[in-house]
Formats: structure tokens, sequence, C-alpha cells
């Protein structure tokens, strides 16, 4: 995993670590119970069938690139917590994994087709969305290079609203 640099980035993968478990007891089925959710999913999926990666940011239990795997997609789940894969080593039996920082990927050039962001943009601070916003050049620029230049993004976050990367 890269260094990490920010108190913050430090205190939520140890956070993730210590709730591991537990988090995985709630969350693993939650996709049975939200058919809006499946249904996303399956756009998701539909539109990312080609021949490439998707990766899925901050995957937490791993339950939503479990249901994208079982779809076919090849997924790489991302997440900063080593003991959150773990404990979701059963949902993630058909994905690669990857313990690091969605904001530092260590992907070549061209190397993923799409990449999904369930749950995971609510770790930025209120007072840091500004730095986001303005940093959507750079994202850009980055998915542009590692996202073989038609760059999908899904996200959502716990209320039913959407997040993009």
């Amino acid at each position: 995993m890269a260094r990490e640099t920010q108190p913050r980035t430090v205190a939520t993968r140890r956070s993730y670590d210590r709730v591991a478990a537990r988090y995985m007891e709630r969350f693993e089925h939650e996709l049975d119970g939200k058919p809006f959710d499946r249904e996303f999913l399956d756009n998701v999926a539909t539109a990312n069938r080609r021949n490439g990666w998707l990766v899925d940011l901050g995957c937490g239990p791993g339950q939503i690139g479990a249901y994208l795997a079982a779809k076919g997609l090849r997924i790489v789940s991302v997440d900063l917590s080593l003991e959150m894969f773990r404990v979701a080593s059963p949902l993630l039996r058909k994905s690669a994994r990857l313990q690091g920082d969605m904001r530092a990927l260590p992907f070549a050039n061209n190397s993923i087709a799409g990449a999904i962001a369930f749950y995971s943009l609510i770790h930025i601070a209120p007072t840091e969305l500004g730095d986001v916003v303005a940093r959507q050049v750079v994202w850009a620029e980055l998915y542009e290079r590692v996202f073989r230049g038609r760059f999908r993004s899904a996200g959502r976050d716990r209320g039913g609203g959407s997040e993009g990367a």
C-alpha cells in the first residue's frame, strides 16, 4: 500500500479495520432488499461489458463488486482496510484485490475499463469538497490516461443519491 500521509486517511483505515466484521455482517446482503440499486448495477454491467477491468473503489465488504462479478465483469476491489479484505474473502473470490487509496491508483495507462464508487466518497470532508471540485480537471486527465479514454463512472451514497468520480 502507498504511504499514507494524511491523518484522516490513516484514521479512516484504522476505523474500518476495527469494524470490518460488523460492517460485513451488516452489508453483505444489502442488495437483496434494494431493487433500484440492483437495476442500477445491471445497467453498469451492461455499459461495461468490454474486455477489461472494472475497479470497485472503496469496496468495503465487496458486495457491489461481487454482484458485478456475478454478471461476468472482471473486478479489481480497492479499499484502504486490509481487515475488510480478510472478512470479505468469501465475497471477493472472483475479484482481484488491492489495498490502497483510491486517490492514488497504481494502474498503468490504458489498463482499466471503468470504475464504480458506491458509498466511498462520503469520506471526503465537506471542507475538502471545494478542492475536489477544483481537481476535476486533474481527475479527468487521470481517468483519460488510466481508463482507456472511454471512462464511465458510477456511484451511490447510502441516502439513495448519486456520487460521481
